[in-house]
């Protein structure tokens, strides 16, 4: 019986990921604190509807959970093989999103996106297609609500000035 890599690891090289994540969180987690008026920060959380804000968290976690399906069905319409399941998706699009905020340029969790998802392609480079495929079909979206919103809205700016 074969066995992994990461089952041979000696003990400590097996913990080395859970450990550098935790060394970022707690990074970010102290900047945050430095950087934040935590009085503040919680006066405004106190003042917040349970209501309200359990709807944002549910709309934002169901935002991921369309990404990753749609991130899905674009592996598939790409020729993918040995899909990960959905959850797993999720999990990566809200790693990569992590990545798109904390790394300059924005474009870090794409990368990592794409080179996660390469052992599903036989061309690595498909992988990164899917991944700029995915974000034109969400920038498209933008457009689009952005058109209707322009055509539809009210006139927000006076342009006669």
């Amino acid at each position: 019986m074969k066995t992994s890599a990461q089952d041979s690891a000696s003990p400590p090289r097996r913990w080395r990921p859970l450990v550098l994540r935790l060394v970022v969180l707690g990074v970010v987690g102290w900047w945050v604190t430095q950087s934040t008026d935590l009085n503040d920060f919680g006066a405004v959380l106190t003042r917040l509807p349970v209501l309200i804000g359990g709807a944002a968290l549910a709309i934002a976690l169901g935002n991921m959970v369309l990404a990753g399906l749609r991130w899905r069905a674009l592996m598939v319409a790409f020729g993918a093989r040995d899909l990960p399941p959905v959850l797993t998706l999720v999990r990566l699009f809200l790693i990569g999103q992590f990545y798109n905020t904390f790394v300059p340029g924005s474009v870090g969790g794409d990368v990592v996106r794409g080179a996660v998802s390469r052992a599903c392609f036989d061309s690595g480079a498909t992988s990164y297609a899917v991944v700029v495929s995915e974000r034109l079909l969400g920038l498209s979206a933008l457009g689009l609500i952005f058109l209707f919103g322009f055509a539809a809205g009210p006139s927000i700016v006076d342009l006669g000035e």
